[in-house]
């Protein structure tokens, strides 16, 4: 198990965490920008998944963990991140 961290710039559509499989057991995800951003299945939008408020915003829930799974594993293929073409999302992994 190794601790590591990408910066995931997000396009102008929904935008996976990653390109191929990335197996983990724990993740942090990190809104690195001035706007909103949500992080999801395939199925988030600008409405639907978790919201991370902007880093100017200190005082609110700008990062989300999942895990610590033991049994079961987060593949980052199947994680999307949706909000302004160019904004930066730091994602901090145990794998």
């Amino acid at each position: 198990m190794a601790l590591n961290t990408i910066q995931v710039t997000l396009g102008s559509a929904k935008t996976p965490i990653s390109a191929t499989s990335l197996v983990v057991r724990q993740v942090t995800f990190q809104n690195n920008a001035a706007a909103i951003m949500r992080v999801g299945d395939t199925n988030v939008s600008t409405t639907v998944g978790h919201v991370l408020e902007p880093v100017t915003a200190p005082a609110q829930a700008n990062s989300i963990t999942w895990g610590e799974l033991t049994s079961y594993c987060i593949d980052l293929k199947d994680v999307y991140a949706i909000g302004t073409n160019t904004q930066k999302l730091d994602v901090t992994f145990i794998d």
